[in-house]
This record gives structure tokens, C-alpha cells and sequence, in this order.
């Protein structure tokens, strides 16, 4: 962008001039207002879901400027996006290494490398992985996404990689007294993870609801238990609660497509990926169900429109069986 430019965008307040005097003086502060600017139109790109375009220009920030540590960051977020959680965990890596740190960073490089690396390789990492989170605690102590993070690396891992549930429980004690909903919704998903009897999940979950009775997770968490026991219209409505408690969150849509396909209704379902992907165009399992359906309904020209969507856009999602998929569709 040229200066004229830049003097045009400015108010012609005193400030504005006085700004303008101080950019001209200086090409280097002139460079990094207009780095920032784009930066901040590619953060609404990304908050739209628009995530293919913002990753492209964040590359080619990255290739002008490979010390940059904020665009690396953004084009972390932008991949994981995408799915592409390997090429996330390499962007957010990055920008740690260049020595960004802030809570969202470290949650979002602990979450792609988790989800991009195999259940043995995860074993090699997770004592750095773990490291993070709790850096990621101590920068942001009341994020509840991170303390259950952090309490399930201390439940899981073996005690010669840091495992430790004694601080897990302690996490989740803390959590409680900080915020009973979310604390009783980790205690019942800890529950179902350790095989709990069924009383013992619900209460916690129903004691969350106590609490907050719009709890999203809480309610979503619900929804897929009842779907699990066979009871379509109590999973429902817990559905439709959660969808009223936050309409934004593609992962209910999914979770409510899914309900409905359990019980023949494929049409509903279709309907609530497909909201879904209107929210996020590039929610690869949303489309994938979506792409089941039309597969299923003979519709061959739309699942074949919807796995190749996902190769192109999603391309580390269930590559391989997409590729049969098509085979067998196109043949």
C-alpha cells in the first residue's frame, strides 16, 4: 500500500496528521500498520469461516516475512479450520518458536498435534504437550477448555510421563468451585470415559443442568447419551435445547442430523448438516454425513460433489476412504 494511501485512510484530526508525520519518517512503522490492517481483515475471514482464502494470503505473508510470528499463528487457526491439523500444529509451532505465546496459541497447537499424530507418537510428545497446557492454564487460569485438557493429560498418561490423577482431580475440584456447570459436565464426561455406572454420569450431568440449565455441552453430551440408549426423543430434545442455548455451533447440527438418522428420519438429518455447514462451510464431518446421504439416496452427482469438496478443501479427512468412495462413484 502507498503512503498517499495510507495519508487518505487517516483522520485529519491533529492525531491523524501527526500519525501520518511519524509514518512517513519511519517506512518500517508505515510496513507494520499495514501488516497489521490486513492481519485484522484476515482474523474476519477466519471468524467467518472463510478459511481457504485466508489461508492463502497468510502464506504468502509467511513467505515474505518468516519471522512473523502473529501471521503463523492466524495461519494455524486457518488450517485447523480446514482440518489440516498437521499443517496447523507446524503454523502454531512456528509462531512458538519465534517466540509468540498467548492461551488460544498454545490451545490450538496442543489440539492439532494431538489430533494430527497416531496414539504411539502422541506417547512421545505428550510430556511437551502437557507442558504446554499448563503454561496455557497459567496464562488464562479460567478457561475451562484448557483445565479439561490439562486434567485429562494428568488422568491418562502413565505416572513416568507425568501422569497424576491426584492433580486431575484437584483441576477439577478447582473447576467446580469456579464454574459448578462446566466442573459437574467434566466429572460426568470423566465418568463415561472410565465406564462409570450410568447413575453416576447422569447425576453429574443433571446436577450441571442444576446450575446452568442451557450448559451447551452438558446438553449436547446428553443428547448423544440418550442416542446411545435408544431413546430418540429424550436425545431430541436434549438437541433442540442445545441448538436454543447456542444456534452458532455446527458440532449440535451434526450431533442432531445424527439422531435423526439413527431412527430413519434422513431427510431431517440432511437438514441439520446441511445448517451445519451453512454455519461452517468447511466442517468435514458435517459434509461427510451429508455426502453418506446423498450416497445412500442415489443422489450420485451431489455425494460425488460433496467427497470432492472434502479432498479438496478437508485433505487430511478420511483420505483414503474418500478415495474409494469416489472410485466406486465415478466408475
Amino acid at each position: 500500500m502507498k503512503i498517499s494511501t495510507i495519508f487518505h485512510n487517516l483522520s485529519l484530526s491533529g492525531v491523524g496528521i501527526l500519525s501520518a508525520l511519524l509514518l512517513l519518517s519511519n517506512p518500517a512503522a508505515a510496513c507494520a500498520q499495514v501488516e497489521n490492517s490486513e492481519l485484522a481483515e484476515i482474523r474476519r475471514q477466519i471468524e467467518g469461516h472463510r478459511y481457504h482464502k485466508a489461508e492463502l494470503r497468510l502464506e504468502e505473508i509467511v513467505e515474505r516475512n518468516t519471522a512473523y510470528a502473529e501471521a503463523w499463528e492466524l495461519l494455524g487457526a486457518a488450517r485447523q479450520g480446514r482440518w489440516d491439523f498437521s499443517g496447523a500444529a507446524a503454523a502454531y509451532r512456528k509462531a512458538l518458536d519465534l517466540g509468540r505465546e498467548n492461551a488460544p496459541l498454545l490451545r490450538g497447537w496442543i489440539e492439532s498435534e494431538g489430533r494430527s499424530l497416531s496414539r504411539v507418537s502422541l506417547l512421545f510428545k505428550a510430556r511437551r504437550l502437557k507442558k504446554s497446557a499448563i503454561r496455557a492454564l497459567e496464562l488464562d487460569p479460567y478457561n475451562v477448555e484448557t483445565r479439561g485438557i490439562l486434567a485429562a493429560y494428568y488422568y491418562v498418561l502413565p505416572r513416568f510421563l507425568g501422569g497424576d490423577k491426584q492433580k486431575a482431580n484437584r483441576l477439577v475440584e478447582e473447576l467446580v468451585e469456579l464454574s459448578p456447570a462446566d466442573g459437574y459436565y467434566l466429572l460426568g464426561a470423566r465418568a463415561q470415559d472410565e465406564k462409570k455406572p450410568d447413575p453416576t454420569i447422569l447425576e453429574y450431568w443433571e446436577t450441571a443442568l442444576r446450575y446452568n440449565p442451557q450448559h451447551t455441552a452438558t446438553l449436547r453430551s446428553l443428547g448423544l447419551y440418550w442416542i446411545g440408549h435408544d431413546s430418540t426423543v429424550l436425545a431430541v430434545d436434549y438437541y433442540r435445547r442445545a441448538v436454543s442455548s447456542k444456534p452458532d455451533d455446527p458440532w449440535i447440527y451434526l450431533s442432531f442430523g445424527r439422531a435423526y438418522r439413527r431412527v430413519d428420519m434422513d431427510k431431517k438429518s440432511a437438514e441439520q448438516f446441511k445448517t451445519a455447514l451453512e454455519i461452517d462451510p468447511f466442517f468435514a464431518d458435517a459434509r461427510f454425513n451429508l455426502a453418506e446421504y446423498y450416497e445412500k439416496v442415489g443422489d450420485k452427482e451431489a455425494a460425488i460433489r460433496h467427497y470432492q469438496t472434502l479432498a479438496l478443501n478437508n485433505p487430511t479427512y478420511r483420505s483414503a476412504e474418500i478415495r474409494k468412495r469416489l472410485r466406486r462413484l465415478i466408475r
